[in-house]
């Protein structure tokens, strides 16, 4: 495409080499940012809490995990106790939250990078009986992650706006096509699901 000179736009996550005219995705930063400044204060900005990442190779992953440790440099009363990459997988979440448990069981937080992460520390925190104790949050609003939000096992997770991600991508498209100058970067936007707004 761009030996030919076409116009090439990426949309929700980068492309592996070539040039990109202008890429459109979540702010992922602030996605996690707004997850993780609602589960510190529902702690009353105190407590301990377990981060299970993405896959920090993959620019989402990275920037997710960005936003988790920007907000948790703002909050010195809550406590890092635990930090690994999940891999965006349910399993992966489950095994690392019993390894987590096992050495700091009294946590009161997770925090994951997507929700099937998330869903996976719902499925560790429910084998040891303390689903209503400990907070989860994850990030993708999944169907199952809202339904396990429903049902009291997740807390909260963050919303991409997909409708909005495509809308911008053809517009890009359109405006490259045109000759038109496009921005490189177009962030669309997220929002907080909880119990209140589901």
């Amino acid at each position: 495409a761009n030996a030919a000179g076409i116009p090439v736009v990426a949309l929700d996550s980068v492309v592996g080499g070539g040039e990109v005219m202008s890429a459109v995705r979540s702010d992922n930063i602030k996605g996690e940012e707004m997850v993780t400044e609602y589960i510190f204060e529902r702690l009353g900005g105190q407590g301990k809490v377990i981060h299970l990442q993405g896959d920090l190779k993959v620019e989402v992953g990275a920037h997710r995990s960005e936003g988790f440790h920007n907000v948790l440099s703002r909050y010195p009363e809550i406590e890092l106790v635990f930090e690994a990459e999940g891999n965006w997988y349910r399993d992966r979440g489950a095994e690392l939250t019993q390894q987590a448990l096992a050495k700091q069981p009294d946590i009161q937080a997770v925090i994951a990078g997507n929700d099937l992460t998330a869903l996976g520390a719902a499925d560790a925190i429910a084998k040891v009986g303390r689903t209503k104790e400990i907070l989860v949050a994850g990030f993708d609003a999944l169907p199952e992650a809202l339904l396990s939000i429903h049902e009291g096992q997740m807390t909260a997770t963050i919303r991409q706006d997909a409708d909005g991600m495509a809308r911008e991508a053809l517009g890009a498209a359109i405006q490259g096509i045109r000759g038109e100058v496009v921005p490189s970067l177009l962030l669309t936007k997220v929002e907080l699901i909880t119990l209140d707004n589901l």
